[in-house]
């Protein structure tokens, strides 16, 4: 009776311990997507194929400076939106949420389709740094995702059919101010 016991409950160890210790790509996603979700700030460089940078700046919990070339910058804060040119800020008309959700978009954001097509890539050195890196389809795109220690994403590769994005994120956590001016 006791050796039938242990038998069952080193067998239930054996089939649930690799459930417990190795959750999956999908679900390192997912505690990556709730890491940057709940960043208090990060920094973001978008670098296009085509030469392109564009900035995002992120601070909790309402604001954001989008920078798509150094003359121009469109701040965020709570619904109000302000374009900034040479020093000068003027508030639009237009309301802060559908800008919101296109930056938002731009971030790295869990998809349904991502479940799926999830795959742990391991350890990669990138830019000196040991980083796990993972790949996964977003909305049919295929994307590859490192990320630091912390789980919060380093880089963000995103091959579209015509042009390749590189983001790299940093600052998370650090005092951003976002102001109108």
């Amino acid at each position: 009776m006791l050796r039938t016991a242990m038998i069952r409950a080193s067998v239930l160890v054996a089939v649930l311990l690799p459930e417990i210790a190795f959750a999956g790509p999908y679900d390192d996603l997912m505690k990556a997507h709730d890491a940057f979700q709940n960043a208090k700030s990060w920094h973001a460089e978008e670098h296009f194929s085509n030469g392109k940078t564009v900035t995002v700046e992120y601070s909790a919990p309402d604001r954001w400076r989008v920078q798509p070339n150094p003359d121009f910058t469109e701040v965020i804060i709570g619904n109000d939106v302000y374009m900034v040119r040479n020093g000068r800020a003027t508030k639009l008309p237009v309301g802060g949420d559908m800008i919101r959700t296109m930056i938002q978009r731009l971030g790295f954001s869990a998809s349904d389709d991502m479940k799926d097509s999830a795959r742990d890539l391991g350890m990669q050195t990138i830019d000196g740094r040991s980083l796990h890196a993972y790949s996964y389809t977003a909305n049919g795109t295929p994307v590859t995702l490192y990320l630091g220690p912390d789980s919060l994403p380093v880089k963000s590769v995103v091959q579209d059919s015509n042009t390749t994005t590189i983001i790299t994120y940093s600052k998370y956590n650090e005092p951003i101010s976002i102001e109108a001016q």
